[in-house]
């Protein structure tokens, strides 16, 4: 049974994250606007803690670890994501060849970009 309000995408972008001050780096691996899943080598990252995740420079979003294993984290966030921030990653995920479409703001998949020939 699918537990999550908020539907996520994949993503694959290097990124900081902070638990009990300690700074390293991860890779997340979905998104959506309410939390994330990162991949990160660290015993600290258990669930329950306070975590602070820096999405692109100077966009740092704070949440919670609610759960942990095998490397890997599921984070869901104290506060939502504005859309743009979250458009930000779906668009440099389709950018990067990710065939996963866009959604509307009701949730339905938007039909894939082409590209415009004319404008080459």
């Amino acid at each position: 049974m699918e537990r999550r309000r908020h539907k996520r995408f994949n993503t694959n972008k290097e990124i900081l994250v902070s638990v009990n001050d300690a700074v390293m780096r991860g890779r997340m691996l979905n998104l959506s606007d309410d939390g994330c899943m990162i991949a990160c080598d660290s015993k600290s990252a258990s669930r329950g803690r306070k975590v602070t995740v820096t999405l692109i420079d100077r966009v740092c979003v704070e949440g919670e670890i609610i759960w942990a294993n095998n490397r890997r984290i599921g984070v869901t966030f104290y506060r939502k994501l504005d859309a743009v921030t979250v458009r930000y990653f779906q668009i440099d995920n389709i950018a990067l060849g990710d065939s996963q479409p866009l959604a509307d703001q009701f949730g339905r998949d938007m039909p894939p970009m082409r590209p415009n020939r004319d404008l080459d």
